[in-house]
């Protein structure tokens, strides 16, 4: 009975406490704040990661030592910024399941910086054992599979187009072959630079990367447009386009990580590197967005699996119900002032619906998406933290934690480790794609419409 009783009144203080947490800063949220916080997050990392040392605190009478050991600096301080961002995002997607506190994911940004902040102290407390043996090993796991759904939703992403460009309400044919062209165009000129870059004498590992790409996209660019293969249904110029110019941008990244003499391409200059620091902290944001915002992490979307795995668009958009009640309210209101006065707004996206009113309630799809979304940003916190660090090599840690000793190339974020796994995230690009327009022919008892 006291159990049970206690047990009330423990649900009934987590009740109140999320209730009022939620009445701070009444404002209904979007993603944008949680994305900018990731690509700070990133920036802060990333400089801590080349230019981190003991933080001091002239008093005038005395020096305070902040901190002077390599959890300030190099690989160890990379690791505790994204375990703070991690588990910021983890409790937000727990949060979610309790319903009193579901408000709080779209308002009290205040206290969610406080929040972050003493995730951020709390992190500095850890031992390093924990980051070395534990946490990188987690996120080297996470990232791979995100590394994966980022393939598969740009090769969704390009059959989409494709179809939208081709319906019978558009037919933009003309766009997609300039679109395409462009493409190709892209690919052909970094594939003259990749071989006077990377294909010097003495080089053939990276010659045979590169001639490899080169024959690999023709194949599957022409079996995109073989009938026989595609039936009229799949592939096309424009998704073909899309994949050999991420495929050869793949493989520049890769090969620019080469820490060897074969990488021509400056990676010891300030400027390089800061341009760098800013690209790969948008990417990273961008990539995090893109899974998140993508409708393939919906079990309920009615763009159903085809191509053998590979989600492709099928059919028209989908339209979100509350899409569907707004259109059935405006068509209820017969003249031009009751419009205005209801003001009725239509969502594009589900993640950013903005409503006006103090009380909101979140339906079920939205609690759904939201938990999606902070799940895919704390895997993206994981795939910072793996990017910043060569997927935690330890062959380079020396190189974090003192880089005016080490190696120039081994400071500079380029290793073997890099190189290899960006390799594989584009073999496996290429092996997806094919297999996407070869699925129907090899599994003809599947329905693939």
């Amino acid at each position: 009975m006291g159990a049970c009783i206690g047990s009330c009144a423990g649900s009934c203080m987590a009740s109140c406490c999320c209730s009022a947490v939620s009445k701070v800063m009444p404002k209904p949220g979007s993603i944008a704040p949680y994305v900018i916080l990731t690509f700070l997050s990133t920036i802060i990392a990333l400089v801590l990661r080349y230019w981190g040392g003991g933080w001091v605190v002239n008093l005038y009478v005395y020096d305070v030592h902040i901190c002077d050991s390599d959890k300030c600096y190099g690989y160890e301080a990379v690791y505790r910024i994204s375990f703070a961002l991690c588990v910021f995002f983890l409790i937000h997607a727990l949060l979610l399941f309790i319903r009193p506190c579901r408000n709080v994911d779209r308002q009290s940004w205040i206290l969610k910086i406080l929040l972050f902040v003493g995730l951020l102290v709390a992190a500095w407390f850890i031992p390093n054992p924990f980051f070395d043996n534990g946490y990188v090993h987690v996120a080297r796991v996470v990232s791979g599979l995100f590394l994966l759904l980022q393939i598969v939703i740009l090769i969704d992403f390009a059959y989409r187009w494709n179809e939208d460009w081709t319906g019978e309400s558009k037919q933009y044919y003309k766009g997609i072959l300039a679109f395409a062209s462009l493409f190709y165009l892209g690919s052909l000129t970094m594939l003259v630079f990749l071989y006077i870059w990377f294909g010097k004498d003495g080089c053939g590992t990276n010659i045979a990367l590169i001639t490899i790409t080169l024959v690999v996209s023709l194949a599957f660019s022409i079996m995109s447009i073989v009938e026989k293969i595609t039936q009229g249904e799949r592939g096309g110029v424009l998704p073909s386009g899309i994949i050999t110019l991420y495929c050869y941008w793949l493989l520049y990244e890769a090969l620019s990580d080469d820490p060897s003499d074969c990488n021509s391409t400056p990676h010891n200059d300030t400027a390089s590197l800061v341009v760098g620091l800013i690209v790969a902290g948008l990417s990273v944001c961008y990539a995090g967005y893109s899974v998140a915002n993508n409708n393939l992490l919906d079990s309920d979307s009615e763009h159903g699996l085809s191509y053998g795995g590979v989600m492709a668009s099928r059919g028209s958009p989908r339209t979100p119900q509350k899409l569907t009640q707004n259109s059935s309210a405006a068509a209820s209101l017969t003249s031009s002032d009751q419009l205005d006065e209801h003001a009725i707004n239509l969502p594009s996206q589900p993640f950013d619906q903005d409503d006006e009113e103090e009380e909101f309630e979140m339906d079920g799809e939205m609690v759904s998406k939201r938990k999606k979304f902070h799940l895919v940003m704390a895997a993206t916190a994981m795939y910072m933290c793996m990017l910043l660090t060569n997927w935690g090599s330890v062959d380079a840690l020396e190189a974090s934690i003192n880089p005016e000793a080490a190696d120039t190339g081994a400071a500079y974020n380029l290793s073997k480790e890099n190189m290899w796994i960006k390799m594989a995230t584009q073999w496996a690009t290429m092996i997806l794609y094919i297999w996407s327009l070869v699925a129907p022919l090899v599994c003809s008892d599947r329905d693939f419409s």
